[in-house]
């Protein structure tokens, strides 16, 4: 038994116990193929996405929207509103796309939840007028196209460097490009009478009158231009383009949107822009591109799940993520890597590395493909921080395709890192600019970010560390995008912690920091090592686990919450790396963590803690706390052996502290 003191004991067999059943419960979960998958939850309004596609392509009712119209009514609250994460409250933007997609409701759950948000909305202020609400409003035919700032299809024929051009916008590119081709096809669209219906009947319900009058002055606010430099050169360009054929540049452009088009169907492997993508596809031509809106619908389709709650829509899948955590956990666990379900997962992985040159390759020279997805499916968007994490354990691998798959990530990392010394998820080198004011945040950039930059860091510790043979070659670039890294990561300090940009948000962060600072080095009693665990202990919750809202992404300042395996995890891992494995704060979480462990070895969280936007929208990737949960008790066991893990990266360290 670990005893530490007379207080909260940790039962060392109880560990092992709960370690093993995660362990056998991951090992029945494999898919015959390899990999592992896990449910995606998100908020209401994904499912209503769905809906408003279908009609926005001129489809009807049918088993599929009567089941996700039960669905919307079992999410809506009392009030009459939805919620944009467990117990966050009505929000008034997911309230407004619910309702935008219950217009014309064809089951009694439907018209009752319909009536409901309406009476709600009716007492709310307005949505912010920015460019999705515009783009939203005009798809459903409230706004006119030109109420929008003006895409041009010439982003996608720009040179490089002429800015702005289409690679300038990083993750929302697909967006832009569909926008344009919109716009360019429809300029004047005529307003039709969607959401606002027929005008009010005598003897309508007074509560009828109030949503009616708030319906016309939200959709005249959000009619509103937006002003500044950016929207001034918009309207420079679409008066350019009026006087100036643009056939050319639009053909490019439908040519641009088609080849994004995954295999499975969807563009960017998410509900969000697929949805977009093949309404655009339908304004251009729906029985031009038929095939390929009914591929996109199919994917959304994937992606649907049914149960007593009714069918709601996943944003995506998880399943890259998800089979690169539970491979790194089970070989942490023991499992060894000739074990055959070890050796299905990295043949999986294997299998499916990107090996195309995405958009990423437009802000990069001389890097070749080596990444991977998030999703199952995913050519033109590779991500650093499922690469890195894939990468790691395939060092773990001792047969040459999976040396050379690490090979190929580890040189496909170092190329993608930034000026600034920092990773981002899918580009490098974020454009700022292009996110002007009044835009709003669905006009998401790529910047470095501290979870992604750190585990960059962790990889190539062990390059530099040399204690895997194969990879000489690459230990020089490996330790200079190290230094670099961990000079990124010093400034991006905030205050005693750091600020994660893909899940909530300051103790994963912060844990994941720590996490690199050890593994490239770094001594328990550095500066900034000691105000992370001070600030961890600071923050426990008085049940001694940890807790951590989507607020934190709103505020850019920690907002606390119940307890939840996930954000345990996450105190306690960064607790072990930050040299206080022995103390009080870590033992109680563990003990916390243990307390909560399902009977099958899983970890639930009922929060939201995965940004798909940060501050905005929020999900909940449901293997991944199980992986943290078990990866942290794990480490915590292990903490006599922590420090002394990571002995190659310490000379470089030592240089880099010597040299601030």
């Amino acid at each position: 038994m670990y005893q530490f003191g007379a207080r909260h004991m940790v039962d060392r067999l109880a560990v092992e116990n709960a370690l093993g059943l995660t362990r056998e419960h991951l090992l029945s979960r494999q898919m015959a193929d390899g990999s592992w998958s896990g449910l995606v939850e998100s908020d209401p309004r994904v499912s209503a996405f769905y809906l408003n596609t279908l009609w926005s392509l001129g489809r009807r009712h049918d088993d599929r929207t009567r089941e996700i119209e039960a669905y919307l009514k079992s999410e809506q609250l009392d009030c009459g509103g939805w919620a944009a994460w467990p117990g966050g409250g009505a929000d008034i933007d997911v309230s407004a796309v619910c309702l935008l997609a219950l217009r014309d409701p064809a089951t009694h759950e439907g018209r009752s939840a319909a009536a409901a948000a309406k009476a709600w909305l009716a007492a709310q202020s307005f949505p912010a007028a920015d460019l999705f609400w515009k783009g939203y409003l005009a798809i459903n035919r409230e706004l006119k196209w030109d109420d929008l700032p003006y895409f041009t299809t010439r982003l996608v024929t720009h040179p490089r460097w002429l800015h702005p051009n289409v690679y300038d916008f990083s993750v929302a590119r697909v967006a832009i490009v569909a926008l344009a081709l919109i716009q360019a096809h429809e300029a004047q669209p005529e307003v039709r009478q969607s959401l606002r219906g027929e005008p009010r009947p005598p003897g309508a319900s007074a509560g009828e009158a109030c949503f009616v009058e708030w319906r016309d002055r939200w959709i005249a606010n959000t009619g509103r231009p937006i002003r500044g430099f950016v929207p001034f050169l918009a309207e420079v360009t679409r008066w350019f383009d009026s006087v100036v054929p643009t056939d050319r540049h639009r053909a490019v452009a439908i040519q641009w949107l088609l080849d994004r088009q995954e295999s499975d169907g969807s563009f960017f492997s998410s509900v969000h822009i697929t949805s977009l993508a093949i309404i655009a596809l339908h304004v251009l031509g729906g029985g031009i591109y038929r095939d390929r809106i009914e591929a996109g619908l199919a994917a959304m389709h994937k992606w649907q799940v049914v149960d007593d709650r009714g069918r709601r829509q996943q944003f995506t899948d998880s399943t890259n993520w998800d089979t690169g955590l539970c491979m790194d956990l089970l070989l942490r666990l023991g499992v060894p890597p000739g074990h055959e379900k070890m050796r299905r997962a990295c043949n999986y992985l294997v299998a499916c590395q990107n090996r195309h040159a995405g958009d990423w390759s437009r802000r990069t020279t001389g890097v070749e493909p080596g990444g991977w997805s998030f999703q199952r499916i995913g050519k033109w968007y590779p991500d650093v921080d499922d690469a890195a994490l894939i990468a790691s354990s395939l060092l773990e691998f001792a047969d040459r395709a999976a040396e050379q798959a690490a090979r190929q990530a580890i040189a496909w990392i170092i190329g993608m890192q930034g000026a600034d010394g920092g990773w981002a998820s899918w580009d490098r080198d974020d454009r700022s600019w292009t996110r002007f004011k009044g835009a709003g945040p669905w006009l998401a950039g790529d910047p470095a970010c501290a979870d992604i930059t750190a585990r960059a860091i962790s990889l190539l510790s062990k390059v530099v560390g040399g204690k895997r043979t194969g990879y000489a070659d690459l230990i020089g670039p490996a330790r200079n995008a190290l230094a670099r890294g961990l000079r990124w990561l010093q400034r991006d300090r905030h205050g005693n912690r750091w600020l994660g940009a893909w899940f909530t948000h300051y103790l994963y962060g912060t844990s994941q920091v720590a996490e690199a600072y050890r593994n490239a080095g770094f001594d328990p009693d550095h500066p900034d090592l000691r105000a992370a665990r001070e600030w961890i202990v600071s923050v426990a919750n008085p049940d001694g686990g940890f807790g951590e809202t989507p607020e934190s992404g709103r505020m850019k300042r920690f907002a606390s919450g119940p307890s939840t395996p996930f954000h345990t995890a996450c105190a306690l891992n960064a607790l072990v790396y930050a040299g206080a494995a022995r103390s009080q704060a870590a033992r109680r979480a563990a003990r916390w963590l243990l307390s909560r462990q399902n009977t099958d070895g899983t970890w639930t969280n009922d929060d939201f803690f995965a940004a798909g936007i940060p501050g905005l929208w929020y999900a909940n990737f449901t293997l991944t706390p199980t992986c943290l949960a078990a990866r942290s008790l794990l480490a915590f066991t292990e903490f006599r052996t922590v420090g002394g893990a990571h002995e190659g990266a310490t000379g470089l360290l030592r240089q880099e502290e010597a040299g601030s």
